[in-house]
Parts: structure tokens; C-alpha cells; sequence
């Protein structure tokens, strides 16, 4: 994930562009990005928490929207992670 991320934002580095989704029949989010200077292509599938915590970093650095879907899944992701914690 945090190479895919780095990839897309190109921070001192050629960017990514991000060439197709889509949802797969058992949920995975299927990724296609290209990194055209490099002639280099990379597909991904990622469950449905990594493909919204993807889109909340893209966002976080701004480079990308974020539906309130994706902010409630990995919020939802965290909160159930911190019950178990003690405090």
C-alpha cells in the first residue's frame, strides 16, 4: 500500500496516473496505474478497507476525493481497533 500510495502522488519522483477500478465479483477493488516516463504498468487488487484507506491518503495529502463511504469504513476500521486496547 505505501508504495502504491507513493507511486500515485510522484513526490520527487515521476507520477503515477491511475488508468482504471473496478469491483470485482468477491469485492476486491482492482487497480490498473501506469507510470508513463518509466513505460511502467501495475495492476492491484486490494479489499474494499485497502482501496478506501488508499483513497483516504490520496486525499489526506490532497490528491484525491474521498467519498463519506470510504471516511466511515476506515474510521469505522479504527474505532473497532481501539476497543480492544487498553487504556
Amino acid at each position: 500500500m505505501r508504495g502504491v500510495v507513493r507511486q500515485l502522488l510522484g513526490r520527487g519522483r515521476p507520477k503515477a496516473e491511475l488508468v482504471g477500478e473496478r469491483v470485482l465479483d468477491d469485492g476486491q477493488v482492482f487497480l490498473r496505474y501506469r507510470i508513463e516516463q518509466l513505460a511502467f504498468e501495475r495492476t492491484v487488487a486490494l479489499s474494499r478497507l485497502e482501496a478506501a484507506t488508499l483513497r483516504y491518503a490520496l486525499h489526506q495529502a490532497g490528491a484525491g476525493d474521498l467519498t463519506e463511504e470510504d471516511r466511515d469504513h476506515v474510521v469505522g476500521a479504527l474505532q473497532r481497533l481501539g476497543r480492544d486496547l487498553p487504556v
